[in-house]
């Protein structure tokens, strides 16, 4: 399967999840909806590695991911399932130290969110995340008008200019 719909995928959770706090206090069963959520994620970067290997983690994908938007009733999922037939005909090349670079990233700030337990805080990663799976992928049949941005351009957007800063400030957070 072709790894630029691992990013859309990411791309459409976090852009959804990244609005989602509603209260500063956590809801019934949301920190824990929260963090299948991002679990699910973490578990598509290493499906990006594995796509790279050679190893097609299409199958397992698409198991989680209908698994995760029948259990929390996640509509954002349930149109990507909709559509995953389509979704597989799409194809954007990057280059792989972008590749690299990008799950670097996000395997940090989502490890971040993970452990994370203030509200406030899990979703401020969220809303810093959210932009970054952008520039790993184009136009796609959910997303027709789609126009890719560069790494340094989600990055600048993110408030970032480096993956050296990336790591110092999800460091000083422990």
């Amino acid at each position: 399967m072709d790894k630029s719909i691992y990013f859309i995928i990411l791309d459409i959770g976090m852009t959804y999840e990244k609005g989602a706090q509603s209260s500063g206090l956590w809801k019934i069963g949301e920190k824990k909806k929260l963090n299948a959520e991002i679990t699910f994620w973490m578990s598509l970067v290493q499906n990006v590695r594995q796509e790279t290997r050679g190893i097609d983690c299409s199958s397992i994908a698409y198991k989680h991911l209908k698994t995760i938007a029948d259990r929390y009733k996640l509509p954002n999922y349930k149109h990507i399932l909709s559509n995953w037939t389509e979704l597989q005909k799409c194809c954007f090349e990057t280059d792989l130290a972008t590749e690299h670079r990008v799950c670097s990233i996000m395997d940090e700030l989502l490890d971040e969110a993970l452990h994370e337990n203030k509200k406030y805080k899990k979703y401020e990663i969220i809303r810093t995340l959210h932009n970054i799976p952008h520039c790993m992928h184009g136009a796609s049949c959910i997303q027709p008008r789609y126009k890719s941005i560069s790494l340094n351009n989600a990055l600048a957007y993110a408030g970032l200019s480096n993956l050296g800063e990336i790591v110092a400030i999800a460091g000083s957070k422990r």
